[in-house]
């Protein structure tokens, strides 16, 4: 069942990219074409274009954005930690293993906020859980990934404070796994992009973490002001899409 649910998220996810759309429209209006239908093509192309103008000026993914961004507020006072949890996705595993290099992509703010957090807290420990989330890593059957853990050697964190869990998929099974590894009724710090953080924080309390203070980070939205941007705007709203619907998902099937 988890292993369907992975492959349904991913489709989904790629339903909902805006590109996705704009490749479905323009096949939309071939196909009125190919059918002798001229008006049809015409209807589909005058309105492919006119989301496209709106898209490229008006705000949209930031609008869309700033309510999951500001569910919780940045940097909270914080007592006793036990574990800083740091969700995985702001390192780039492919780039990482082609070059050798430690790259980190969007998001990566993830994996630098957790380090800062975590020298500024030194009786607490670091939970990083996270793997290769990809279809294509799925489908050639990799496991795990070793960038979490070069990277934090590299940063000179100590080991015996480190704990990598490179099975997780999703955000359920962060959740999940997280609570194998730790006691979730002590005091933990969730780190994760902003956007993000409420569906995380919802699938950490499902999973039976009582105590679990947010520390959201990698803002992406900017203030609202009209502009030409059409592929940032593009990019903000696929990335709030995903997320309302994710919990949406994540609400009706109990993660």
């Amino acid at each position: 069942m988890a292993t369907l649910f992975f492959v349904v998220s991913k489709l989904l996810a790629f339903l909902l990219q805006p590109a996705t759309w704009l490749v479905l429209a323009l096949l939309w209006a071939w196909r009125a074409l190919r059918r002798d239908r001229p008006d049809r093509a015409r209807q589909v192309l005058g309105g492919t274009l006119a989301a496209l103008l709106v898209l490229s000026v008006v705000p949209v993914g930031d609008m869309a954005l700033r309510p999951l961004e500001t569910a919780y507020p940045v940097r909270p006072a914080l007592g006793e930690i036990d574990t800083i949890i740091v969700l995985g996705g702001g390192e780039d595993i492919d780039k990482t293993r082609a070059t050798g290099l430690v790259q980190l992509g969007p998001g990566g703010e993830r994996m630098t906020e957790a380090m800062a957090l975590a020298r500024a807290h030194p009786e607490a420990r670091l939970l990083f859980t996270g793997a290769n989330g990809s279809v294509r890593a799925w489908v050639a059957g990799e496991t795990g990934q070793p960038v979490a853990g070069i990277f934090y050697d590299q940063m000179g964190f100590p080991a015996d404070r480190l704990t990598v869990e490179d099975g997780s998929r999703n955000t359920a099974e962060n959740a999940a796994h997280s609570a194998a590894l730790v006691d979730p009724s002590r005091p933990h710090v969730l780190v994760t992009s902003a956007f993000h953080m409420p569906r995380a924080m919802a699938s950490f309390a499902r999973a039976g973490f009582t105590d679990l203070t947010a520390w959201p980070t990698d803002h992406r939205a900017d203030p609202l002001r009209l502009g030409w941007d059409l592929f940032g705007n593009l990019d903000k709203l696929h990335v709030a899409l995903h997320e309302y619907v994710g919990r949406a998902v994540y609400a009706l099937t109990g993660r």
